[in-house]
């Protein structure tokens, strides 16, 4: 997605959250699916550290 910010956004941010849906792991249990945000193509945010989500402030 694109996100056009306002001046106001550009000077405090604008919170982006990712919460993902869950997947099955190796032995069956459920737990978050893999997610990352995206700016300019370089990647400011994942959840490779066990988090359920992904989150970034825009500036």
């Amino acid at each position: 997605m694109t996100i056009e910010l306002t001046v106001a956004e550009q000077k405090v941010g604008y919170l982006l959250s990712i919460i993902p849906g869950s997947v099955s792991d190796s032995s069956g249990m459920l737990k978050p699916a893999k997610c990352r945000i995206l700016v300019d193509g370089q990647e400011v945010a994942n959840n490779d550290g066990g988090e359920n989500r992904c989150k970034h402030t825009l500036k």
